[in-house]
């Protein structure tokens, strides 16, 4: 469990983590909301990253994001894509799935692979690790059928059980 980052200003929980680096020197300040506001670091400060990568995608306009035959709404939000292109924020959970097609080809424009390489909450390594295993026995499980191993699949089937009650017990029945 990792220990919360007071508020540089009030002592509250920090929300707003900034890195500031100028002439090679590392500086570190955290703030709530609310102090992050007094300080004049508003949200919209915070998103260049995001707009970045929004900028990076393909349509320039509304028109272009949404070629006529090809609205692609959020069934959860409603958030459409052109507005995701607009904004440059998603709208919720499902919208991943929703835009998936678009964000992957976002993401691989911004990152090598599809395998996460950046930061991990904490905690996740485990999960992660967990998942991961998961597919390798699956992929496993698949070619043991293909190759008529029975023995080997019933095995790997009973491996595979055991690692999705493991994931089911890591992530609270949120696999």
């Amino acid at each position: 469990m990792s220990k919360e980052i007071p508020c540089d200003s009030c002592g509250q929980p920090a929300t707003v983590h900034l890195t500031k680096i100028t002439d090679n020197k590392v500086t570190k300040v955290h703030f709530c909301e609310k102090c992050a506001a007094k300080n004049g670091v508003g949200m919209d400060a915070l998103l260049p990253m995001a707009e970045a990568l929004s900028a990076m995608a393909e349509p320039v306009s509304e028109s272009d994001a949404e070629p006529p035959g090809k609205s692609v709404t959020c069934p959860r939000c409603g958030l459409t894509l052109g507005e995701f292109h607009k904004g440059h924020r998603l709208g919720c959970a499902a919208c991943y799935s929703a835009f998936g097609q678009e964000l992957g080809a976002l993401l691989r424009k911004i990152q090598p692979g599809r395998a996460h390489c950046g930061k991990k909450p904490s905690g996740a390594t485990l999960r992660i690790a967990t998942h991961e295993n998961l597919e390798d026995v699956r992929k496993n499980l698949r070619a043991a059928v293909e190759a008529e191993r029975y023995e080997d699949a019933a095995r790997l089937r009973d491996r595979i059980r055991q690692l999705e009650q493991e994931l089911s017990l890591i992530t609270g029945g949120e696999a």
